[in-house]
């Protein structure tokens, strides 16, 4: 009767245990942007920084998703002011390693954020809102500005985005 007892326990002890340990693996396979932003976003990929600066007044208030690699960054009254360089994004919204930093975009975020986390060379994915096309007084271009709803910075993609096979080659 106790070995009954025993596997029925063992078999209680070892359900609740894969039960914790599915949440825990569920619990980190959340998307990049959250699925309240992706659902505002537009039907198919985003439209390339071209097509925004062509016909900016049919993208306008549209929610845009894109990769990009900081270029700069400037505070003013609150408010911080991101320079891109556009990297293309997978469908899941990782930055495709190994693209060099395209066309230029702009990012406000109504908040002050952080310096240690926003810095030259980071790679982030940023949802916005598109509102038009500005270009900053020291450039004559005039680039897409995006009003930031969510921002993903990829901490494990460093200021080179170019993967490393050396220690595989030696």
């Amino acid at each position: 009767m106790s070995l009954r007892r025993e596997s029925t326990a063992m078999k209680i002890t070892r359900r609740s245990s894969l039960f914790l340990v599915s949440l825990l693996l569920l619990g980190g396979c959340t998307g990049v942007i959250s699925s309240k932003t992706l659902s505002q976003q537009s039907e198919g990929p985003p439209p390339p920084l071209y097509l925004l600066a062509a016909n900016p007044d049919s993208f306008k208030g549209k929610v845009i998703i894109l990769g990009g690699e900081i270029l700069g960054l400037t505070k003013k009254e609150g408010k911080t002011f991101i320079d891109f360089g556009e990297i293309p994004l997978y469908e899941d919204l990782h930055p495709i390693l190994g693209v060099p930093a395209g066309d230029r975009f702009r990012v406000v975020s109504p908040i002050d954020l952080n310096d240690l986390l926003y810095y030259r060379g980071k790679v982030v994915t940023v949802a916005g809102e598109f509102m038009g096309i500005a270009g900053p007084p020291e450039l004559e271009e005039r680039v897409p500005i995006l009003l930031s709803m969510e921002m993903y910075v990829w901490d494990q993609v460093g200021r080179t985005r170019f993967p490393s096979y050396g220690v595989l080659l030696n």
